[in-house]
C-alpha cells in the first residue's frame, strides 16, 4: 500500500458503502485450532475496536434499526453517510457468551445470536470439535437470559442445523417453526429473525419461513444490504479465522464499494 494511502486510512479518510453490512461470525476462541470458523479473541477485539475507533465512518446497530432502516424508502442518496453495521453470529456457541460478549460489552456493541435450538445447554459437539476438553460447546438457558439482558438479540437457526434442500418440506417446516418457539419461549420475546443453514434455501423454503411468523432471514450471499431489498434474503459478509487486519478492512470498505 503506498504511503500516502495508509496515512489516509489511519486519517480515516476512506470510503465505506452506506448501506448496512452484516458480519457473520461463528466462534470467537483462542484454545481452538486456527479455523476460518474461528476468531481468535485478540483478532476480534482489534476489529470492534477499528469499529469503535472509526465512528463516522462506521455505526454498529441493533436488528431492529437494521430492518427499519430496510423497510423504509431512503435511496442510498439520501443524505445518510457511512455504513451500519450489524454483528451476527451462527450457531450459538457458549465461546460467544465467554470471549465476545465481553467485547462487544467493551464498546456498547449489540449482536445478534442464531441459535441452533436442539443444542442449547446441551454436550453435543460437531464432529470437528469431538476433541475438545470441555463438555458443553453450546449457549445453556442461563447465559442466553444474561445475554439477553445485556442487550443481545438472538434469532432462530432450525433445531438441528440440517441441509434444509436435502429433507422433505414438511420436515423443513417442522425445523423452523419448533425453532421459533424454542428461542421465542427461552428469551420471553418474540423471534423475528431467521437464518438458513449452510445459506441454503429456495422460494419454498422462503415461504415457510414467511409462514411462520418470521420478520426477515438471513444468507450467506455476500454483500451491502439496501432500502427495498428483501428482507427474507439478507446478505452477509464472512468475518474468518485466517482473515487478517487488512482483509478485514477490506472487506468493509472497498470490496463492495461497486455493488450500488
Amino acid at each position: 500500500m503506498g504511503i500516502i494511502r495508509k496515512i489516509n486510512q489511519l486519517l480515516g479518510n476512506f470510503v465505506t458503502p452506506k448501506g448496512v453490512i452484516v458480519l457473520t461470525y461463528h466462534r470467537i476462541n483462542d484454545k481452538i485450532a486456527n479455523d476460518n470458523l474461528v476468531v481468535h479473541p485478540k483478532k476480534f477485539s482489534k476489529q470492534m475496536f477499528f469499529l469503535s475507533f472509526y465512528r463516522r465512518q462506521f455505526r454498529v446497530i441493533g436488528i431492529e434499526e437494521m430492518m427499519e432502516y430496510l423497510s423504509s424508502e431512503r435511496t442510498i442518496d439520501s443524505g445518510e453517510t457511512g455504513t451500519k453495521i450489524l454483528i451476527t453470529f451462527d450457531d450459538g456457541y457458549r465461546d460467544n457468551y465467554l470471549y465476545a460478549w465481553p467485547i462487544l460489552k467493551r464498546y456498547r456493541f449489540p449482536a445478534v445470536i442464531f441459535l441452533t435450538a436442539k443444542y442449547i445447554g446441551s454436550e453435543y459437539k460437531k464432529e470437528r470439535f469431538k476433541s475438545l476438553p470441555w463438555r458443553r460447546d453450546y449457549l445453556n438457558r442461563e447465559e442466553i437470559r444474561e445475554m439477553v439482558k445485556g442487550g443481545i438479540s438472538f434469532g432462530a437457526h432450525t433445531m438441528t442445523h440440517p441441509h434444509l434442500l436435502q429433507i422433505p418440506l414438511e420436515e423443513v417446516e417442522k425445523e423452523i417453526k419448533e425453532s421459533k418457539t424454542v428461542v421465542s419461549e427461552l428469551t420471553s420475546k418474540p423471534t423475528e429473525a431467521f437464518c438458513y443453514p449452510y445459506g441454503e434455501y429456495n422460494t419454498s423454503i422462503v415461504e415457510l419461513v414467511k409462514k411462520s411468523g418470521f420478520k426477515c432471514a438471513f444468507s450467506v450471499t455476500p454483500g451491502v444490504n439496501y432500502p427495498g431489498e428483501d428482507v427474507f434474503q439478507i446478505k452477509r459478509i464472512d468475518v474468518l479465522g485466517h482473515d487478517n487486519f487488512s482483509s478485514f478492512k477490506y472487506k468493509i470498505t472497498e470490496k463492495y464499494i461497486s455493488t450500488f
